[in-house]
């Protein structure tokens, strides 16, 4: 099982507006680009759990400040990460991990690359208290 990484983002501040370098292709947990999608969580929303059988997801954020919560089946173990446009760090999800997000202020927006197309056979969802975190 892959690692979940969670690295700074990189901004060029800017007079007229600040550069936020998202991803390159030599980025930390980068494989290949498969499709990129953006995910809206409303306020206090929590969307989840899933785990994807083989994509890697690659979530950065674009909106508002949203709470990603992984749960590794191996380790028996839940980890925290923030999601912020103030201070922005980009999630890579490997396989076989399960998570979940939760919307903290009114807009929410998270963009997910991942790094092969949708399939709905690939995925797993369950039921949000199928895993007892305290949110």
């Amino acid at each position: 099982m892959g690692e979940v990484i969670y690295s700074k983002i990189n901004v060029i501040t800017q007079d007229k507006g600040d550069i936020f370098k998202l991803l390159t292709k030599d980025s930390k947990g980068f494989d290949k680009f498969g499709e990129a999608y953006y995910s809206n969580i409303n306020f206090n929303e929590i969307k989840g759990w899933k785990k994807h059988l083989k994509m890697q997801c690659i979530l950065i954020p674009v909106s508002g400040d949203v709470d990603v919560v992984t749960f590794n089946l191996e380790s028996n173990r839940f980890e925290k990460f923030n999601l912020n446009i103030k201070d922005p760090y980009r999630l890579v999800i490997p396989p076989n991990i399960i998570f979940a997000f939760k919307g903290n202020e009114v807009s929410n927006c998270i963009l997910n690359i991942g790094n092969i197309l949708h399939d709905p056979e690939e995925s797993l969802t369950f039921n949000l208290n199928e895993f007892k975190y305290n949110w």
